[in-house]
């Protein structure tokens, strides 16, 4: 159980990591 919560929430860092990412990125070339 606290793994999976874990493994959620390590899935929603790297997805919300990758977004500002992708808005950097986007910032960057605009």
């Amino acid at each position: 159980s606290e793994a999976a919560l874990g493994l959620a929430l390590v899935i929603a860092l790297f997805r919300y990591r990758g977004t500002v990412d992708s808005d950097k990125l986007t910032i960057l070339k605009g």
